[in-house]
C-alpha cells in the first residue's frame, strides 16, 4: 500500500508542476476604427432608406475600438454617389468636411445625411458609399479580420 500511496503522490506532484506551466496568449491591443448607420444595433455593412421619406436625417458614426486614447484621432472618409442619386435632388449631406475628429475619452463621432422625397430609377445604382480613406494618426481601419469588415457603409435608397 505504501508503494501505492507513492506512486499517487508522485503522480499528483507532476500535475501539479505542469498545472504552473502559463500559456501566453497574444492581446490585440491594436486600435481601429469602422463605419457603421448610427440604428443599427449590429455592425452591417449596408442599410437601406425609403425613396419616399421627406427630410429624414440619419446619422453615420465612426466608431473607435481602442482602449482610451490620449489624442484625438481624426477620420478621413469619401462618399461615392452611384449614377442613379443627385446631390440636393435625393440627399444632402449636413457637413461640409469629409473628416470628423474623435476626441481623447470619445469613441464615437458621426455625421447626418438627410433624405429628400423622390422616387428612384430601380434600374440604376441607387447607392451612397461611405468609405474610410485614413486616419490621423495611422491606426487601423476596419473591424480586423482576414478582410476587414465595416471599412465601408452603403446605403441604398429604395422606392
Amino acid at each position: 500500500m505504501s508503494k501505492m500511496k507513492r506512486l499517487i503522490y508522485i503522480v499528483l506532484a507532476i500535475m501539479a508542476m505542469s498545472s504552473c506551466t502559463k500559456i501566453q496568449y497574444k492581446v490585440y491591443d491594436n486600435p481601429y476604427v469602422y463605419v457603421k448607420f448610427a440604428g443599427d444595433l449590429g455592425q452591417s455593412e449596408t442599410s437601406n432608406v425609403m425613396a419616399m421619406s421627406n427630410n429624414l436625417e440619419r446619422t453615420y458614426n465612426f466608431c473607435l475600438s481602442s482602449k482610451k486614447l490620449d489624442y484625438p484621432l481624426t477620420v478621413y472618409y469619401e462618399i461615392t454617389v452611384g449614377d442613379g442619386l443627385t446631390e440636393g435632388v435625393d440627399f444632402e449631406i449636413l457637413s461640409e468636411d469629409r473628416s470628423v475628429v474623435i476626441e481623447p475619452g470619445e469613441f464615437i463621432q458621426g455625421f447626418v445625411i438627410k433624405y429628400l422625397r423622390r422616387k428612384v430609377d430601380k434600374t440604376q445604382d441607387n447607392t451612397l458609399t461611405i468609405r474610410i480613406t485614413k486616419t490621423e494618426p495611422e491606426i487601423n481601419i476596419g473591424i480586423p479580420g482576414s478582410t476587414p469588415s465595416n471599412v465601408t457603409h452603403t446605403i441604398k435608397k429604395v422606392n
